[in-house]
């Protein structure tokens, strides 16, 4: 469940009373719903959020560790992408962003090292430039 990530905590929050409980999970459920209502009605309009720095770049290393903390809560879901050796590359350039995590395949399910340069290259120049 992601309730944890947003409380900030392992244990769950303590709230004032019955009706600030209802209050904040009436908000956070609306907002999950909108975000659902628009992906599933209009999937290119949801774009990710990402930094950009006073001199015109691009960091995408916040939102490339939500993505991969959101795989993380999933991951019987995500296993068989992550595990496919053409789709799994997909997910290289987004877990390369950040150091806290390393891609979940095995060596003999990697790209071969030119060819992953070449894809991270594209990415970098593509997606975050």
């Amino acid at each position: 469940m992601w309730l944890p990530i947003v409380w900030g905590a392992d244990d769950e929050p303590a709230f004032a009373d019955l009706q600030q409980a209802q209050t904040l999970l009436g908000i956070i459920m609306r907002r999950y719903n909108e975000i659902i209502d628009l992906v599933d009605s209009h999937p290119d309009a949801y774009q990710p959020v990402m930094v950009e720095w006073d001199d015109g770049t691009i960091d995408p290393s916040d939102w490339a560790v939500g993505f991969l903390q959101a795989m993380a809560l999933c991951q019987d879901g995500w296993e068989p992408l992550v595990r496919d050796r053409e789709a799994g590359a997909l997910i290289a350039p987004i877990a390369s962003t950040t150091e806290e995590f390393d891609l979940l395949l095995d060596e003999d399910e990697r790209l071969p090292e030119a060819e992953m340069a070449k894809l991270l290259a594209e990415s970098r120049c593509s997606a975050f430039a």
